[in-house]
């Protein structure tokens, strides 16, 4: 370097460099720095780790990382009676039920809501709704399936789409009312801030420890907004893609599995914020009209003669399903 290396020189090329990312410190200044001044250099990052503005990785020596500068927050704000007035699904289909889960629990802005469940019951006709419901709150929908490689909206989404006919999709000039994001890998980059995102969905075929760091990322950049993430879930098991890593970082955790052939069963499996009894309980529903719709939402209970015994599949009760309907007999 033609300029005289400082600690100061050093500390402005360190912030340019991503947290947490490992480096050896020869490979500061681009690599620039000459090999008479390593010495110099090693005492400035030696300085800069008692400044706390880096770190040794413990990788091997001479590795460090930029440690990220965290302000202290020093006030009540925002103010606790906020929440995000988040509008669950109804039963569209023609009956107009619902899960009326706004009486059990409190989502809160900054929230992250996953849906996993077993594939093709029903996940995706939920987060549609779901967004069907709450466009007038600005909506991000993120998937690798919504959109054709010349990057136009597959016949099929489109189809579902308007079979939701109780949703505006467009505005008076013809533009849709959300934004659709044809992404298909590191969807904690694309997050749009303070608005609803909704990422369906979201593979973790190994390395499924992974999805924790991933959620992480995608809740530190929802600001005021909320994210509702999909994850496929294997029949019978009790967490999606991920495992239990992927309820760790959830404010709410939904699973969906059959409920008979034809019809779909939602547990609660976690709620950060709950208003009164609710972690555990499932609600049955199906979905018509091709996809788009739900209908026939009521609340179940586990089969009093069986109590959901894997051998009681000639149940007279339930017949093999395991759950009645709560208000049976």
């Amino acid at each position: 370097m033609s300029q005289e290396l400082t600690k100061r020189i050093v500390e402005v090329w360190l912030e340019t460099i991503e947290p947490n990312k490992r480096f050896h410190y020869k490979e500061a200044m681009n690599g620039e720095v000459s090999p008479e001044a390593y010495g110099h250099l090693r005492k400035i990052f030696h300085d800069l780790v008692i400044d706390r503005k880096a770190k040794s990785s413990g990788y091997r020596d001479g590795y460090y990382e930029r440690l990220e500068q965290i302000e202290p927050i020093r006030s009540f704000s925002p103010n606790e009676d906020q929440f995000y007035d988040l509008v669950f699904p109804l039963g569209h289909g023609g009956d107009g039920s619902e899960f009326g889960f706004e009486n059990y629990m409190d989502i809160s802005p900054g929230d992250l809501i996953v849906i996993t469940g077993v594939s093709n019951y029903g996940k995706t006709g939920l987060v549609l709704n779901i967004m069907g419901e709450n466009l007038d709150k600005g909506v991000t929908l993120m998937g690798n399936e919504y959109v054709t490689a010349d990057r136009i909206i597959t016949p099929k989404l489109k189809r579902r789409l308007l079979r939701m006919n109780w949703v505006e999709w467009e505005d008076g000039n013809g533009e849709l009312r959300f934004e659709l994001l044809p992404v298909k890998h590191n969807y904690e980059d694309y997050i749009r801030k303070d608005r609803l995102n909704i990422i369906d969905w979201i593979s973790m075929p190994k390395d499924f420890w992974g999805i924790a760091q991933i959620m992480d990322s995608i809740k530190s950049r929802i600001g005021n907004g909320l994210v509702v993430l999909v994850l496929q879930k294997v029949r019978g098991r009790d967490w999606g893609d991920g495992g239990e890593f992927s309820e760790r970082l959830s404010d709410v955790y939904f699973k969906i599995d059959p409920f008979g052939e034809n019809e779909s069963m939602l547990t609660v499996g976690k709620v950060k914020e709950p208003k009164g009894r609710i972690t555990g309980r499932s609600w049955a529903f199906s979905i018509v009209d091709g996809g788009a719709n739900l209908h026939n939402i009521r609340e179940l209970k586990r089969c009093p003669k069986c109590r959901g015994a894997h051998s009681s599949k000639n149940c007279p009760s339930c017949h093999g399903k395991g759950f009645v309907e709560l208000n049976s007999l």
